[in-house]
Protein backbone atom coordinates (compact mmCIF):
# COMPACT_ATOMS: atom_id res chain seq x y z
CA UNK A 1 0.00 0.00 0.00
CA UNK A 2 1.24 3.46 -0.97
CA UNK A 3 1.30 6.30 1.70
CA UNK A 4 0.03 9.62 0.60
CA UNK A 5 2.94 11.88 0.43
CA UNK A 6 2.71 14.31 -2.30
CA UNK A 7 4.52 17.83 -3.51
CA UNK A 8 3.45 20.67 -4.04
CA UNK A 9 7.21 21.34 -5.99
CA UNK A 10 8.66 22.85 -3.62
CA UNK A 11 10.82 22.27 -0.14
CA UNK A 12 8.46 24.36 1.24
CA UNK A 13 6.06 22.85 -0.44
CA UNK A 14 6.48 19.19 0.31
CA UNK A 15 3.47 17.92 2.66
CA UNK A 16 2.20 14.84 4.23
CA UNK A 17 -1.17 14.21 4.79
CA UNK A 18 -0.81 11.01 7.01
CA UNK A 19 -1.22 13.01 9.73
CA UNK A 20 -4.86 13.97 8.54
CA UNK A 21 -6.36 10.75 7.43
CA UNK A 22 -3.90 8.21 8.61
CA UNK A 23 -0.70 6.35 7.05
CA UNK A 24 -2.19 3.80 5.07
CA UNK A 25 -4.69 6.16 2.90
CA UNK A 26 -4.65 4.82 -0.62
CA UNK A 27 -6.71 6.26 -3.68
CA UNK A 28 -8.33 3.54 -5.62
CA UNK A 29 -6.65 2.66 -8.76
CA UNK A 30 -9.37 2.70 -11.76
CA UNK A 31 -12.95 3.92 -11.41
CA UNK A 32 -13.86 6.30 -9.39
CA UNK A 33 -12.95 7.60 -5.87
CA UNK A 34 -15.73 6.76 -3.42
CA UNK A 35 -17.08 9.24 -1.40
CA UNK A 36 -15.92 9.43 2.08
CA UNK A 37 -18.11 11.78 3.73
CA UNK A 38 -17.58 10.72 7.01
CA UNK A 39 -13.23 11.41 7.77
CA UNK A 40 -11.96 9.52 10.96
CA UNK A 41 -12.45 11.79 14.00
CA UNK A 42 -8.68 12.51 13.82
CA UNK A 43 -9.17 14.15 10.59
CA UNK A 44 -11.22 16.76 11.96
CA UNK A 45 -8.75 18.81 13.80
CA UNK A 46 -8.94 21.82 11.48
CA UNK A 47 -11.87 23.99 13.27
CA UNK A 48 -14.98 24.20 11.71
CA UNK A 49 -16.33 28.29 12.22
CA UNK A 50 -18.23 29.69 9.52
CA UNK A 51 -16.03 32.47 9.48
CA UNK A 52 -12.18 32.70 10.63
CA UNK A 53 -12.82 29.63 13.25
CA UNK A 54 -13.31 29.83 16.97
CA UNK A 55 -11.23 32.13 18.88
CA UNK A 56 -8.90 29.49 19.47
CA UNK A 57 -8.14 28.74 15.88
CA UNK A 58 -7.66 32.79 15.10
CA UNK A 59 -5.25 32.79 17.71
CA UNK A 60 -3.38 30.34 16.35
CA UNK A 61 -3.44 31.51 12.87
CA UNK A 62 -2.23 34.99 14.13
CA UNK A 63 0.46 33.67 16.20
CA UNK A 64 2.05 31.94 13.24
CA UNK A 65 1.57 34.60 11.04
CA UNK A 66 2.42 38.14 13.01
CA UNK A 67 1.21 40.38 10.08
CA UNK A 68 -2.17 38.93 10.15
CA UNK A 69 -4.03 42.25 10.38
CA UNK A 70 -6.46 42.60 7.78
CA UNK A 71 -9.01 40.44 7.33
CA UNK A 72 -8.05 37.68 10.47
CA UNK A 73 -11.34 37.17 12.76
CA UNK A 74 -13.50 39.63 10.40
CA UNK A 75 -17.24 38.15 10.45
CA UNK A 76 -19.61 39.64 7.75
CA UNK A 77 -23.06 38.97 8.76
CA UNK A 78 -24.77 38.76 5.45
CA UNK A 79 -21.50 36.73 3.32
CA UNK A 80 -20.68 33.06 4.47
CA UNK A 81 -18.26 31.23 4.04
CA UNK A 82 -15.63 34.41 3.88
CA UNK A 83 -12.09 34.13 5.25
CA UNK A 84 -8.50 35.11 3.89
CA UNK A 85 -6.50 32.90 1.89
CA UNK A 86 -3.44 33.58 3.62
CA UNK A 87 -4.53 32.93 7.54
CA UNK A 88 -2.82 29.89 7.95
CA UNK A 89 0.15 30.24 5.45
CA UNK A 90 2.71 32.14 7.45
CA UNK A 91 4.31 33.00 3.88
CA UNK A 92 1.79 34.30 2.77
CA UNK A 93 0.57 38.23 2.05
CA UNK A 94 -2.69 39.02 3.81
CA UNK A 95 -5.51 40.99 2.26
CA UNK A 96 -5.06 40.04 -1.35
CA UNK A 97 -6.73 36.90 -1.79
CA UNK A 98 -9.99 36.38 -0.01
CA UNK A 99 -12.27 33.61 -0.48
CA UNK A 100 -16.20 33.23 0.22
CA UNK A 101 -19.31 32.11 -0.60
CA UNK A 102 -21.56 34.40 -3.68
CA UNK A 103 -21.30 37.80 -2.51
CA UNK A 104 -25.27 38.98 -3.78
CA UNK A 105 -26.56 39.49 -0.34
CA UNK A 106 -24.68 41.46 1.08
CA UNK A 107 -26.25 44.22 3.20
CA UNK A 108 -24.72 47.73 2.75
CA UNK A 109 -22.49 47.61 5.72
CA UNK A 110 -20.90 44.24 4.54
CA UNK A 111 -20.61 45.63 1.01
CA UNK A 112 -18.80 48.72 2.32
CA UNK A 113 -16.47 47.09 4.55
CA UNK A 114 -15.68 44.89 1.40
CA UNK A 115 -14.60 47.89 -0.85
CA UNK A 116 -13.44 50.70 1.85
CA UNK A 117 -12.42 48.99 4.56
CA UNK A 118 -10.64 46.19 2.58
CA UNK A 119 -10.00 47.69 -0.52
CA UNK A 120 -11.35 45.19 -2.56
CA UNK A 121 -11.08 46.01 -5.87
CA UNK A 122 -11.38 42.53 -8.19
CA UNK A 123 -14.21 39.93 -8.18
CA UNK A 124 -13.60 36.29 -9.60
CA UNK A 125 -16.59 34.75 -10.21
CA UNK A 126 -16.26 30.57 -11.07
CA UNK A 127 -20.24 30.21 -11.66
CA UNK A 128 -22.28 29.30 -14.52
CA UNK A 129 -24.23 31.63 -16.70
CA UNK A 130 -27.44 29.81 -15.24
CA UNK A 131 -26.21 30.51 -12.27
CA UNK A 132 -25.46 34.44 -12.72
CA UNK A 133 -29.02 34.58 -14.26
CA UNK A 134 -30.57 33.94 -10.88
CA UNK A 135 -28.92 36.60 -9.31
CA UNK A 136 -30.94 39.48 -7.80
CA UNK A 137 -30.70 42.79 -10.14
CA UNK A 138 -30.02 44.88 -7.03
CA UNK A 139 -27.14 43.05 -5.61
CA UNK A 140 -25.04 45.55 -3.73
CA UNK A 141 -21.83 44.55 -4.69
CA UNK A 142 -22.17 43.18 -8.35
CA UNK A 143 -24.36 45.58 -9.09
CA UNK A 144 -21.74 48.38 -9.26
CA UNK A 145 -18.80 45.82 -10.94
CA UNK A 146 -18.28 46.30 -13.99
CA UNK A 147 -18.41 42.65 -15.54
CA UNK A 148 -16.01 40.84 -18.08
CA UNK A 149 -17.25 37.53 -18.66
CA UNK A 150 -14.94 34.97 -19.97
CA UNK A 151 -15.69 32.12 -23.03
CA UNK A 152 -13.43 29.55 -24.59
CA UNK A 153 -12.32 30.04 -28.06
CA UNK A 154 -11.56 27.56 -30.71
CA UNK A 155 -7.96 27.13 -29.84
CA UNK A 156 -9.07 25.84 -26.68
CA UNK A 157 -8.20 28.89 -24.11
CA UNK A 158 -10.26 30.99 -21.82
CA UNK A 159 -10.50 34.96 -22.87
CA UNK A 160 -12.68 38.17 -21.43
CA UNK A 161 -15.33 39.06 -24.03
CA UNK A 162 -17.44 42.10 -23.72
CA UNK A 163 -20.98 40.49 -23.06
CA UNK A 164 -22.58 42.01 -20.23
CA UNK A 165 -25.83 40.12 -18.87
CA UNK A 166 -29.25 41.52 -19.44
CA UNK A 167 -29.68 42.83 -15.87
CA UNK A 168 -26.38 44.52 -15.76
CA UNK A 169 -25.65 48.02 -16.50
CA UNK A 170 -23.16 48.67 -18.45
CA UNK A 171 -19.96 49.70 -17.34
CA UNK A 172 -19.96 53.70 -16.33
CA UNK A 173 -18.26 55.24 -18.90
CA UNK A 174 -15.78 57.37 -16.91
CA UNK A 175 -14.52 55.24 -13.82
CA UNK A 176 -11.40 56.34 -11.56
CA UNK A 177 -8.41 54.23 -12.86
CA UNK A 178 -7.52 51.99 -9.92
CA UNK A 179 -3.77 52.55 -8.58
CA UNK A 180 -1.86 49.90 -7.18
CA UNK A 181 -1.97 49.33 -3.21
CA UNK A 182 -0.60 47.80 -0.71
CA UNK A 183 -2.96 44.29 0.19
CA UNK A 184 -1.32 43.71 3.70
CA UNK A 185 -0.93 46.19 6.38
CA UNK A 186 -3.23 48.88 4.58
CA UNK A 187 -6.46 48.67 6.91
CA UNK A 188 -8.15 50.68 5.28
CA UNK A 189 -7.13 51.10 2.08
CA UNK A 190 -8.90 53.37 -0.26
CA UNK A 191 -10.70 51.13 -2.29
CA UNK A 192 -13.83 52.71 -1.91
CA UNK A 193 -12.73 55.02 -4.90
CA UNK A 194 -11.06 52.22 -7.08
CA UNK A 195 -12.75 50.41 -9.91
CA UNK A 196 -14.27 46.95 -9.34
CA UNK A 197 -14.69 44.50 -11.66
CA UNK A 198 -15.64 40.96 -11.64
CA UNK A 199 -14.28 38.34 -13.94
CA UNK A 200 -16.69 35.65 -14.86
CA UNK A 201 -14.58 32.80 -15.49
CA UNK A 202 -17.45 29.20 -15.05
CA UNK A 203 -15.36 26.33 -14.37
CA UNK A 204 -18.43 24.04 -14.80
CA UNK A 205 -20.49 24.36 -18.27
CA UNK A 206 -23.15 21.62 -18.87
CA UNK A 207 -22.27 19.84 -22.06
CA UNK A 208 -18.50 19.97 -21.32
CA UNK A 209 -19.11 18.49 -17.71
CA UNK A 210 -21.11 15.60 -18.90
CA UNK A 211 -18.51 14.83 -21.78
CA UNK A 212 -15.79 14.98 -19.32
CA UNK A 213 -17.61 12.70 -16.69
CA UNK A 214 -18.16 9.89 -19.46
CA UNK A 215 -14.48 9.39 -19.08
CA UNK A 216 -14.61 8.82 -15.59
CA UNK A 217 -17.53 6.12 -15.29
CA UNK A 218 -16.91 2.65 -15.87
CA UNK A 219 -17.22 1.56 -20.25
CA UNK A 220 -19.48 -1.39 -18.96
CA UNK A 221 -21.91 1.55 -17.21
CA UNK A 222 -21.69 3.64 -20.48
CA UNK A 223 -22.09 0.67 -22.90
CA UNK A 224 -25.44 -0.53 -20.30
CA UNK A 225 -26.90 2.59 -20.61
CA UNK A 226 -26.48 3.28 -24.41
CA UNK A 227 -27.61 -0.04 -24.85
CA UNK A 228 -30.78 0.22 -22.69
CA UNK A 229 -31.59 4.05 -23.78
CA UNK A 230 -33.51 3.03 -26.94
CA UNK A 231 -35.66 0.94 -24.88
CA UNK A 232 -36.16 2.66 -20.96
CA UNK A 233 -34.41 6.09 -21.03
CA UNK A 234 -35.46 6.32 -17.21
CA UNK A 235 -33.62 3.04 -16.35
CA UNK A 236 -30.42 4.54 -18.60
CA UNK A 237 -30.37 7.72 -16.45
CA UNK A 238 -30.55 6.22 -13.06
CA UNK A 239 -27.76 3.78 -13.76
CA UNK A 240 -25.28 6.91 -14.63
CA UNK A 241 -27.26 8.94 -11.66
CA UNK A 242 -25.89 5.68 -9.42
CA UNK A 243 -22.67 5.96 -10.54
CA UNK A 244 -22.53 10.18 -9.90
CA UNK A 245 -24.02 9.64 -6.26
CA UNK A 246 -21.06 7.08 -5.49
CA UNK A 247 -18.49 8.68 -6.67
CA UNK A 248 -19.60 12.09 -5.15
CA UNK A 249 -17.07 15.25 -4.68
CA UNK A 250 -14.13 13.40 -5.47
CA UNK A 251 -15.47 12.32 -8.84
CA UNK A 252 -16.87 16.05 -9.19
CA UNK A 253 -13.53 17.01 -8.48
CA UNK A 254 -11.88 15.20 -11.12
CA UNK A 255 -14.74 15.85 -13.66
CA UNK A 256 -13.80 19.90 -13.22
CA UNK A 257 -9.83 19.12 -13.11
CA UNK A 258 -9.80 17.52 -16.44
CA UNK A 259 -12.58 19.90 -18.16
CA UNK A 260 -11.91 22.84 -17.15
CA UNK A 261 -8.10 23.40 -17.96
CA UNK A 262 -8.40 26.62 -19.60
CA UNK A 263 -10.66 28.33 -17.24
CA UNK A 264 -8.69 27.43 -14.19
CA UNK A 265 -5.40 29.05 -16.23
CA UNK A 266 -7.50 32.26 -16.95
CA UNK A 267 -8.80 32.06 -13.45
CA UNK A 268 -4.74 31.87 -12.35
CA UNK A 269 -4.06 34.71 -14.40
CA UNK A 270 -6.43 36.51 -13.15
CA UNK A 271 -5.45 36.20 -9.58
CA UNK A 272 -1.72 36.93 -10.81
CA UNK A 273 -2.48 40.63 -12.42
CA UNK A 274 -4.48 41.31 -9.67
CA UNK A 275 -1.99 40.57 -7.18
CA UNK A 276 1.27 42.26 -9.11
CA UNK A 277 -1.27 45.28 -9.14
CA UNK A 278 -1.58 45.04 -5.12
CA UNK A 279 -5.61 44.71 -6.00
CA UNK A 280 -7.54 42.77 -3.56
CA UNK A 281 -9.85 39.68 -4.70
CA UNK A 282 -12.72 38.21 -3.71
CA UNK A 283 -12.82 34.26 -5.13
CA UNK A 284 -16.51 32.51 -4.84
CA UNK A 285 -18.86 30.32 -6.68
CA UNK A 286 -22.22 29.32 -5.60
CA UNK A 287 -21.14 27.73 -1.29
CA UNK A 288 -17.56 28.83 -1.77
CA UNK A 289 -16.67 25.03 -1.70
CA UNK A 290 -15.67 23.34 -4.23
CA UNK A 291 -14.87 25.11 -7.33
CA UNK A 292 -13.55 28.32 -5.52
CA UNK A 293 -11.75 25.07 -3.34
CA UNK A 294 -9.90 24.08 -6.51
CA UNK A 295 -9.08 27.31 -7.01
CA UNK A 296 -7.57 28.51 -3.46
CA UNK A 297 -5.33 25.39 -3.39
CA UNK A 298 -3.60 25.85 -6.47
CA UNK A 299 -3.16 29.23 -5.36
CA UNK A 300 -1.79 28.29 -2.07
CA UNK A 301 0.29 25.34 -3.83
CA UNK A 302 1.72 28.40 -6.18
CA UNK A 303 2.80 30.02 -2.86
CA UNK A 304 5.21 27.24 -0.99
CA UNK A 305 1.92 26.09 1.27
CA UNK A 306 2.04 22.39 2.61
CA UNK A 307 -0.34 19.98 1.40
CA UNK A 308 -1.61 19.79 5.38
CA UNK A 309 -1.73 23.79 5.08
CA UNK A 310 -3.79 23.43 1.76
CA UNK A 311 -6.26 20.73 3.16
CA UNK A 312 -6.76 22.17 6.40
CA UNK A 313 -8.17 25.57 3.96
CA UNK A 314 -10.47 23.17 2.37
CA UNK A 315 -11.80 21.49 5.41
CA UNK A 316 -12.80 24.92 6.95
CA UNK A 317 -15.53 24.95 4.60
CA UNK A 318 -16.85 21.69 6.49
CA UNK A 319 -19.69 23.79 8.04
CA UNK A 320 -21.14 24.44 4.90
CA UNK A 321 -24.03 21.99 4.77
CA UNK A 322 -25.09 22.89 1.19
CA UNK A 323 -24.31 21.46 -2.22
CA UNK A 324 -24.13 22.98 -5.28
CA UNK A 325 -23.37 21.40 -8.73
CA UNK A 326 -23.43 24.59 -10.88
CA UNK A 327 -27.55 24.39 -10.76
CA UNK A 328 -26.53 20.73 -12.92
CA UNK A 329 -28.40 18.95 -10.19
CA UNK A 330 -31.76 20.65 -11.34
CA UNK A 331 -31.47 19.32 -14.98
CA UNK A 332 -34.16 16.47 -15.45
CA UNK A 333 -31.38 14.08 -16.61
CA UNK A 334 -29.60 14.41 -13.65
CA UNK A 335 -33.26 14.12 -11.23
CA UNK A 336 -32.41 11.78 -8.13
CA UNK A 337 -29.14 12.85 -7.44
CA UNK A 338 -28.27 12.70 -3.66
CA UNK A 339 -27.14 15.92 -2.74
CA UNK A 340 -26.01 14.85 0.92
CA UNK A 341 -23.25 13.04 -0.79
CA UNK A 342 -22.00 16.13 -2.14
CA UNK A 343 -22.47 18.44 1.06
CA UNK A 344 -19.36 19.58 3.51
CA UNK A 345 -16.04 19.54 2.84
CA UNK A 346 -14.44 16.71 4.27
CA UNK A 347 -10.77 16.07 4.66
CA UNK A 348 -11.31 13.06 3.20
CA UNK A 349 -12.14 14.45 -0.24
CA UNK A 350 -9.48 17.17 -0.28
CA UNK A 351 -6.87 14.87 -0.13
CA UNK A 352 -8.23 12.30 -2.44
CA UNK A 353 -8.83 16.05 -5.32
CA UNK A 354 -4.93 16.03 -4.30
CA UNK A 355 -4.19 12.53 -4.90
CA UNK A 356 -5.73 12.56 -8.46
CA UNK A 357 -3.82 15.54 -9.15
CA UNK A 358 -0.79 13.80 -8.58
CA UNK A 359 -1.58 10.22 -10.05
CA UNK A 360 -2.14 11.84 -13.62
CA UNK A 361 -0.24 15.37 -13.35
CA UNK A 362 2.59 14.12 -10.80
CA UNK A 363 2.40 17.64 -9.17
CA UNK A 364 -0.23 20.68 -8.41
CA UNK A 365 2.76 22.55 -10.66
CA UNK A 366 2.51 19.66 -13.19
CA UNK A 367 -1.47 20.31 -13.47
CA UNK A 368 -0.97 24.00 -13.47
CA UNK A 369 1.58 23.84 -16.65
CA UNK A 370 -0.74 21.22 -18.18
CA UNK A 371 -3.85 23.85 -17.61
CA UNK A 372 -1.58 26.94 -19.30
CA UNK A 373 -0.29 28.20 -16.24
CA UNK A 374 3.34 27.48 -16.62
CA UNK A 375 6.55 27.35 -14.56
CA UNK A 376 7.05 31.38 -15.34
CA UNK A 377 3.33 32.59 -14.38
CA UNK A 378 3.62 30.24 -11.24
CA UNK A 379 6.78 31.58 -9.74
CA UNK A 380 5.36 35.55 -10.61
CA UNK A 381 2.67 34.48 -8.86
CA UNK A 382 4.62 33.64 -5.77
CA UNK A 383 6.73 36.40 -5.86
CA UNK A 384 3.42 39.13 -6.03
CA UNK A 385 1.83 36.73 -2.78
CA UNK A 386 4.80 36.21 -0.62
CA UNK A 387 5.53 38.38 1.85
CA UNK A 388 8.54 40.89 1.99
CA UNK A 389 11.03 38.58 4.17
CA UNK A 390 9.41 35.26 2.35
CA UNK A 391 10.47 36.83 -1.24
CA UNK A 392 13.98 37.53 0.04
CA UNK A 393 14.67 34.06 0.58
CA UNK A 394 13.18 33.37 -2.82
Amino acid sequence: MRSCRLTTGSAQGAGDLRGYVGASFVAPRGGHTPNMASAPARARRVDNGRVGGSGAARQAAADTNPSMCSTSGIELKSLENFRDLAEGVPTMRTGCVLRSAKPVYLDEADARHLTETLGLQVLLDLRSAKELHEDPPDSRLLARAAYRPYRRTWMGTAVPVAIPLPHQPPPPQQQQQAQPSPCEGSNGGDGGGMALVRHNVSLVERLRYYSGLAWHLPWMTIAWALATLPFSREAARLSLVDHINAGGLPLMYKVILDTARPEIAAAMRVVLESAEARRPLLLYCSIGKDRTGIISALVLSCVGASLDQIVADYHRSDSQCKASIAGLDERPELRGIDLTMFEHAPVAAGVAMLEYIHQRYSSLPGYLTAAGFGPEEQARLRRALARDDAVRML
